[in-house]
């Protein structure tokens, strides 16, 4: 007559001198108490740990994404990274196109969204203060965003009217 699952278990136990009430290895190094219940050897729990991380080191993962490239998946977005990161302008440039690009500049739109503004217009013309409107239509933005403009128009070999607003936005051009 064989013995019973539970017989077996504990003639394991007696055998590695391990006590099921105890929560870790005993200190003998010949047992570990794992999951469920089940009592495993050192070398069987160390094999295991090992496979876990050989899986871990093999599956594929990519680095999760940036909102604003889940929003606009087809622009190739690891050059414009290279591009803002590598242009020979100051921190605080690079840090503001960084806000530009991520629309988290604090306009008047947005605070008066979350309750911290008490208009949405701007203070300069009295109009909806939007991103578009503070970078291309208002203030020192009108004047920067026509030098831009001149500059893409060359670049591309067309006049300056041909080059859409948004562009300063979303650019989805390829030079």
């Amino acid at each position: 007559m064989e013995p019973s699952a539970t017989e077996q278990e504990s003639s394991q136990q007696e055998k590695n001198n391990c006590d099921p009430g105890l929560p870790a290895d005993t200190g003998d190094g010949l047992c570990l108490h794992g999951t469920a219940g089940k009592t495993e050897t050192v070398q069987t729990y160390r094999r295991r740990i090992c496979d876990t991380i050989v899986i871990l080191m093999n599956t594929e993962t990519k680095p999760p994404s940036m909102p604003i490239e889940r929003l606009w998946p087809t622009i190739e977005w690891p050059r414009i990274w290279k591009n803002l990161w590598t242009t020979p302008v100051t921190v605080s440039k690079k840090t503001t196109w960084y806000k530009i690009i991520h629309d988290i500049v604090p306009t008047k739109e947005c605070l008066h969204k979350i309750r911290i503004a008490p208009t949405e217009n701007c203070h300069l013309c009295d109009r909806n203060d939007t991103l578009l409107h503070r970078l291309a239509e208002c203030g020192d933005g009108r004047y920067q965003w026509e030098w831009t403009e001149k500059r893409l128009a060359i670049m591309l070999r067309t006049d300056p009217r041909w080059i859409p607003e948004e562009w300063l936005l979303r650019p989805h051009i390829t030079l």
